[in-house]
C-alpha cells in the first residue's frame, strides 16, 4: 500500500529501481483506513546513475543511498509513523544484498556514518517490537557496525552487544528457514574474540558450535569453507589445550588439514601450516603413542618458514616454533644437529626483535 512512483520509469533497470525506491500515497481510500502524508518534492530515482550489474560500487552513489535513508529517517523521526521506519530499512536491506558488494564495503554509508549510524539502529530497535517484520533487518545491519567499530575501539562492550543482537536475529529466522551464513560465521567470530579476551570457555564452545553447524552447508568450491574450517580447527585446538580433550585435537588437525588442501593463497598458507604444525606437535606431546608427529610438526614448521622470507613480520614466530620443535626432538634422540639449529633459528629471531617488544 505504501510506495513511490517514479515519474518516468521506462527501461529493465527502472524496473529494479521501481521495487525499492519508496515514496507516499493516500492509504485506505477505499478501505476507510488512515491518510499517509503525500511527498510533494521532486521524485528522483535513488541511483540515478547506476548499473546493478557494475562490480565497481561508485561511493557518490552511497551518499545518494544515504541521503535518502536519511530523508526516511528524519520523517519517522517527526511523525512515528513505522512506513517510513520500514521503506528506509527497505532500501538499505536491498542494497546490502547487491551483488558484488559486501556489507563492510557499504555499512559506514548506511544512515549515518560510524558512531551515529549504532545510534539510530539501536534507537530504532528500541521503538520497533519485536515481533515487527523489519526488525531483524535491523538487527542484521546493527550487528556488523559493532563489529566495525570493535575493530577500531576494542571495547568489549561493542562485542557483548554484538553477539546479543546477532543472536537475536539468527533466533528471529523461522526454523525451515536458511539464516545468512555470513551472520552465523560472524557470531562464530565474536564468540571467539570474547574468549581471547575473557578466557571463557563458554564463549569457545560457541564459537565452535556455530562454525560446527556452517562448515555442513558450505560445498568444497565455496571460498567461505577455507575460512571456517581454519577458524574452527583453530578454536578446537584452543580447547584443547585450554581442556585437555584429545578429540579435540584430532578434529582440529583433520580440518586443518583440510583447509591447507583447498588453500591457493599463498598469503594465507604459513598461517594455516603453523597452526596445523602446532596441533600436531600438541598431539605429539599428549600421545603416548609418539609415531611421526614430531618430524611431520617440524617438516610443517619448515614449510611455513619458507614462506616468511628476511624482513617478514612473521618470520621471528616461525623461527621460534621451529627451534621449540628440534629441541623436543633433540632431548627425544639426542641428535645434536637438531640442538644447533634450534640454538641458530633463535638467535635470527632474538635479532629481528626489537629489544622493547614483548
Amino acid at each position: 500500500k505504501i510506495f513511490w512512483r517514479p515519474d518516468s520509469l521506462g527501461s529493465a533497470r527502472d524496473e529494479m529501481l521501481r521495487s525499492i525506491v519508496p515514496c507516499w500515497e493516500r492509504d485506505g481510500e477505499a478501505g476507510g483506513g488512515s491518510i499517509c502524508p503525500v511527498v510533494t518534492e521532486q521524485r528522483r530515482p535513488l541511483f540515478p546513475s547506476f548499473s546493478f550489474r557494475s562490480p565497481d560500487l561508485d561511493m557518490s552513489v552511497l551518499g545518494d543511498v544515504e541521503s535518502r535513508a536519511q530523508e526516511l529517517w528524519d520523517r519517522f523521526q517527526a511523525d512515528r509513523q513505522t512506513f517510513g521506519l520500514q521503506r528506509a530499512i527497505h532500501i538499505l536491506d536491498h542494497v546490502v544484498a547487491m551483488p558484488h558488494v559486501k556489507n563492510e564495503q557499504l555499512l559506514p554509508f548506511l544512515f549515518f556514518r560510524g558512531d551515529k549510524a549504532i545510534e539510530n539502529f539501536q534507537r530504532v530497535l528500541s521503538l520497533v517490537p519485536r515481533d515487527a517484520p523489519g526488525r531483524r533487518n535491523t538487527l542484521e545491519l546493527l550487528g556488523p557496525c559493532l563489529k566495525m567499530r570493535y575493530n577500531t575501539t576494542h571495547s568489549l562492550d561493542d562485542v557483548d552487544r554484538a553477539i546479543e543482537i546477532d543472536t537475536e536475529a539468527l533466533e528471529s529466522w523461522p526454523g525451515d528457514a536458511t539464516p545468512p551464513r555470513d551472520l552465523i560465521n560472524r557470531l562464530g567470530e565474536l564468540f571467539r574474540e570474547r574468549y581471547s579476551k575473557r578466557r571463557d570457555v563458554p564463549d569457545l564452545d560457541n564459537a565452535i558450535s556455530h562454525w560446527d553447524g556452517l562448515l555442513s552447508s558450505l560445498g568444497d568450491n565455496d571460498p567461505l569453507r577455507v575460512e571456517v574450517l581454519f577458524d574452527l580447527g583453530s578454536a578446537l585446538f584452543d580447547r584443547c589445550e585450554r581442556m585437555g580433550n584429545a578429540v579435540d585435537v584430532e578434529h582440529a588437525i583433520g580440518h586443518l588439514k583440510e583447509a591447507l588442501s583447498l588453500e591457493r593463497n599463498d598469503t594465507r598458507r604459513p598461517t594455516i601450516l603453523d597452526k596445523l604444525a602446532n596441533a600436531t606437535f600438541i598431539r605429539h606431546m599428549k600421545s603416548s603413542h609418539k609415531g611421526s608427529d614430531l618430524d611431520d610438526a617440524i617438516h610443517l614448521h619448515r614449510e611455513a618458514l619458507s614462506f616468511r622470507s628476511s624482513g617478514h613480520r612473521g618470520r621471528p614466530t616461525s623461527l621460534n616454533n621451529l627451534a621449540g620443535a628440534l629441541q623436543v626432538r633433540y632431548k627425544t634422540i639426542g641428535d645434536m644437529r637438531d640442538l644447533n639449529e634450534a640454538f641458530q633459528h633463535v638467535e635470527e629471531a632474538v635479532s629481528l626483535v626489537n629489544q622493547d617488544d614483548p
